[in-house]
């Protein structure tokens, strides 16, 4: 009876410890990139390094993503993209929405198919898929143009990359933030 118990504890406390553990894709992950460099004092576009930090966590059963981005010289702060919305995940694969707005910042000459546009609404969403150790980072913005009177005229969507590979990989750090 003893060993039966005995058997029963053990078992309980592997289930406990099996569940208590973070997913592997929960943790701090970090990547480099090239992108255009947004520095408002350059005049001109040029393609730079840029480090991309991911951190994803499981609170409550939940998962949380937070962003953050700077050139990877460190010439300018972090820009950070805190409002991540999680729509979809799993233990490999989670999507977010990170920017998510309305620009009115629109002129008369500023026309889609040959109507003037009124506003545009721009969302971009993120995606990581954990791949044998390797976080595989996609992006993809999708904008929505109206009309003066809010009526739809156009969807655009840029995939980044366009060759449908990751934009970025990234690897998993320990380092505090």
């Amino acid at each position: 009876m003893k060993k039966v118990l005995l058997v029963c504890v053990l078992s309980i406390l592997r289930l406990a410890t099996a569940m208590a553990q973070e997913p592997s894709i929960c943790g701090d992950w970090v990547g480099v990139y090239e992108d255009g460099d947004m520095n408002p004092t350059v005049e001109f576009q040029s393609i730079v390094d840029w480090k991309l930090y991911i951190r994803i966590k499981r609170i409550d059963g939940q998962y949380r993503v937070r962003m953050k981005r700077r050139i990877a010289d460190e010439s300018l702060p972090f820009s950070y993209e805190n409002n991540c919305k999680v729509q979809s995940a799993n233990t490999n694969e989670i999507v977010w929405i990170g920017y998510d707005k309305d620009n009115y910042d629109w002129d008369s000459t500023d026309k889609k198919q040959g109507v003037r546009i009124g506003h545009t609404h721009e969302t971009v969403y993120h995606k990581v898929v954990l791949n044998h150790g390797v976080m595989d980072y996609y992006k993809k913005s999708v904008t929505a143009y109206y009309d003066t009177h809010g009526q739809l005229i156009t969807t655009s969507t840029i995939i980044f990359p366009e060759t449908g590979s990751p934009y970025c990989n990234l690897y998993k750090e320990d380092s505090d933030w």
